[in-house]
């Protein structure tokens, strides 16, 4: 009976051990379950918070902005996703420098940031565990010329863009003129969007009308295909024939005001003929600011006149007359007062007893094409000589005869903007669409 006593009391013991162990183990489930819960929580947290940091960064260094200000929105956006998210590194390197091995190749900028958040560990210092556990996360943001964007189907041509864009303040504006009777038929068009009917085709492509799409992309930008530029470019883009009120002015007028994206055309490697490709090269923002009729003054000038006046009297050498101030007849009208922009085509004669002398421009007089001021060179008089020329003044598109089909779109280059996507993989030139988003 004792020897049974005690082997009871040793169970007792056994138990206590069992009971022991068993809180232990409780005790680290607990802590892993718990504990490790929240740190793969915060894990998540701070993946998020440093991706969305670092492209809030590249967003920055996008639109022109400098270190401490894109550093800033790092910052904001980081916390705004996880509060007590800390930055432990940050570098940021422009396009051109930076060389990581997963963005080999393209036209990128980059920017390289490590956050952390602290974690109070609830049960883990019971068995040991450290009671505060560091969470972090790098993440690099990349910035640098949209390779594919949602455009509107109307393309402008690099030449006329580049003086918009290149050395002139924001908000700048730029014409382009669209007259669908001649050849080249403008400066600006309308393109297909539709891939592969009318985008990416190749040169000897047949194009065809997508109809009433047109409108839909100018109306609804999220309607609009997202396309991507080709490399090595150009990419190839069918022009639309046809363009009307209903389906490209009258929407488009509605878009006044807005900034939208336009493909660029680059007029040295377009396709002629009937079935023209515009042969696009990048995205760029614009702000569309008006769209005049070919009809209006405003948009086309004052047309090309020609002007005839014989009220000059030479007396000699050093005379002089400015083409500038004369009335001309009724029936042939000059400048009078004005300053044009075109004067072409001079020719200053005399006709006297039956015969017609024409001076040459160098011998018998100069003439000064900037203030329009002709010299008299010879040394006699010469009373009512006939000085005739062509003069225009511009309106917002250039000279150009009035014609209700023509269209004189005006916009301003609203500076770097961020859209689009394919950071680097479109070229990098002066007013580029700008893409952001996260190595890999």
């Amino acid at each position: 009976m004792r020897a049974l006593s005690r082997l009871h009391r040793e169970e007792h013991g056994v138990s206590a051990i069992l009971v022991a162990m068993s809180s232990m183990a409780l005790f680290g489930m607990m802590a892993l379950v718990t504990d490790l819960g929240f740190l793969i929580i915060n894990r998540r947290m701070i993946v998020r918070s440093v991706d969305s940091g670092v492209l809030a960064a590249a967003q920055s260094y996008a639109t022109g902005e400098d270190d401490p200000e894109a550093m800033a929105q790092a910052d904001a956006y980081a916390s705004a996703n996880e509060g007590g998210a800390i930055r432990d590194a940050y570098q940021a390197l422009p396009l051109g420098l930076c060389n990581l091995p997963e963005i080999s190749g393209l036209s990128v900028g980059c920017v390289t940031a490590t956050y952390h958040v602290d974690q109070e560990m609830i049960f883990a210092p019971i068995i040991g565990i450290d009671d505060v556990r560091s969470v972090n996360w790098t993440a690099t943001g990349i910035w640098g010329p949209a390779g594919a964007a949602n455009p509107l189907p109307l393309e402008l041509d690099l030449t006329s863009l580049l003086p918009c864009i290149t050395e002139a303040e924001i908000g700048t504006t730029c014409a382009f003129w669209f007259d669908n009777t001649g050849s080249p038929a403008s400066s600006w068009d309308v393109i297909d969007l539709r891939v592969p009917e009318g985008w990416g085709v190749a040169p000897d492509a047949s194009c065809s009308d997508p109809g009433q799409k047109v409108r839909e992309w100018i109306e609804d930008e999220d309607a609009a295909p997202l396309v991507e530029l080709q490399n090595p470019p150009p990419t190839y883009s069918c022009r639309v024939t046809g363009v009307n009120q209903g389906n490209v002015w009258g929407p488009l007028e509605g878009q006044v005001g807005e900034i939208r994206f336009f493909p660029v055309n680059d007029p040295a490697q377009e396709i002629p003929g009937t079935h023209r490709k515009y042969a696009i090269v990048m995205f760029t923002p614009m702000k569309i600011e008006e769209l005049l009729s070919g009809n209006e003054p405003a948009a086309y000038g004052s047309g090309l006149q020609s002007c005839e006046d014989e009220t000059w009297s030479p007396t000699g050498p050093g005379s002089l007359v400015d083409l500038d101030l004369l009335t001309g007849s009724q029936s042939r009208p000059c400048p009078a007062g004005t300053d044009p922009d075109v004067l072409e085509n001079l020719v200053i004669s005399k006709k006297d007893k039956g015969k017609t002398t024409v001076y040459d421009l160098g011998v018998d007089y100069e003439f000064d094409a900037t203030s329009h001021v002709v010299t008299w060179n010879r040394d006699e008089n010469v009373p009512n000589v006939k000085i005739e020329f062509d003069w225009a003044t511009a309106g917002a598109c250039g000279v150009h005869q009035p014609d209700p089909n023509a269209r004189c779109l005006i916009v301003s280059y609203p500076g770097p903007q961020v859209g689009g996507s394919l950071p680097g993989q479109g070229p990098d030139l002066p007013g580029a669409l700008q893409a952001v988003g996260l190595a890999k």
